[in-house]
């Protein structure tokens, strides 16, 4: 019987591993004096080109985040982009180049001059994630239904068992309160790292709640639940739900599922 569960353990969390749901976070540290200037260049420039690569299907998303508190040294700013597939992901570099082009084509070529001087600021990069989603409740609804975004950092000690665990135990859950509305959270979702990966980096894993209000992150239930419990047999792979930190990030920029730019800023 043990060995049953084992195999059936392995093709579980081996159907999980196989799924395509590639995203990247591209995190900055942008000094406030300089936000302003950031935030225009995403709205007359970047995120066109992102609006051509979502219109195509070449890539799933795109949204501008900062954080809410935490540390003065942490990224106080990052950038989603949702690739979906690996192969949107292999072909990122000949479908940017031909999407930039495309989106300069349709611009002024006065204003283009006056935007290209405007984009010659610092980046501001301090690193870059690349992850699979691997399970998720209700992110079919998009990004308009929600403001702030809740992210849970794990490391993991077998990151892909950690989140067949989450599928597992916390998929179902949230299906059931969100459904009935017993929570005010809005969509659940858990990711492992792809890139970077080693003992040098603090997290693998992840998941993230997403919530309309910042008041609804710290007071989310509607009603009282019972929360999951862990079976013994999955509770070394669970290795409890701590994890390294929490950030919140609200949404200021983001593209609707049909590539129009909104806003919050």
């Amino acid at each position: 019987m043990k060995k049953i569960l084992l195999l059936f353990t392995f093709f579980v969390v081996f159907a999980l591993s196989a799924q395509e749901d590639v995203f990247s976070y591209n995190y900055r540290n942008v000094p406030a004096e300089e936000i302003d200037a950031f935030v225009e260049n995403e709205v007359v420039y970047w995120s066109g080109i992102h609006a051509v690569l979502v219109k195509k299907k070449q890539t799933t998303g795109w949204a501008m985040l900062k954080r809410i508190g935490g540390r003065a040294s942490d990224p106080n700013i990052y950038f989603y982009m949702g690739f979906g597939s690996y192969e949107n992901l292999d072909n990122l570099n000949k479908n940017w180049q031909v999407a930039e082009a495309e989106y300069r084509n349709s611009m002024d070529p006065e204003k283009l001059t006056l935007i290209d001087k405007q984009l010659n600021i610092p980046k501001r990069i301090v690193g870059e994630a690349i992850f699979n989603r691997l399970t998720s409740v209700n992110l079919d609804g998009g990004m308009d239904d929600w403001n702030y975004l809740v992210h849970n950092y794990k490391n993991a000690e077998n990151k892909l068992n950690w989140v067949q665990l989450q599928d597992k135990y916390f998929k179902p859950f949230f299906e059931k309160q969100i459904k009935a509305k017993n929570t005010k959270q809005k969509y659940w979702n858990a990711a492992v790292v792809l890139n970077p990966t080693g003992d040098a980096y603090d997290w693998n894993a992840y998941t993230a709640d997403a919530y309309t209000n910042l008041s609804d992150v710290f007071n989310p239930w509607n009603k009282i639940i019972t929360w999951p419990i862990i079976s013994d047999e999955d509770k070394d792979d669970f290795s409890g739900n701590n994890f390294y930190k929490t950030v919140i990030w609200e949404k200021i920029l983001w593209l609707d599922s049909s590539g129009n730019l909104k806003s919050r800023y």
